[in-house]
């Protein structure tokens, strides 16, 4: 009969590396990174991320088109008439 100081391989000792992994590991493979299945997505968050990408470009294409105290102060770069101004204004008070 040995005593519990004795030395030797316990039962933790034998159970080796698997004994000290964490209880997911063995629950099977993980899914790796790559496009969420179409029943998990959430329809009304892929609009709202569509209006939000749009936005952007508009807000960029008015930006890339004119000087730069054109952006904030669009007769300083002159020809705002017509059409440009109600843009203009729509743009910055809904996205800018």
């Amino acid at each position: 009969m040995s005593s519990p100081s004795a030395p030797g391989p316990g039962p933790a000792a034998s159970a080796g590396p698997a004994a000290s992994a964490s209880p997911t590991r063995d629950a099977g493979p993980t899914p790796g990174p790559g496009p969420t299945r179409a029943a998990t997505r959430i329809a009304s968050l892929d609009v709202l991320r569509g209006f939000a990408v749009l936005g952007i470009l508009i807000v960029n294409i008015q930006g890339f088109a004119r000087v730069f105290s054109g952006y904030m102060n669009p007769p300083s770069a002159g020809g705002f008439e017509g059409a440009e101004v109600w843009l203009w204004s729509v743009v910055y008070l809904f996205a800018d």
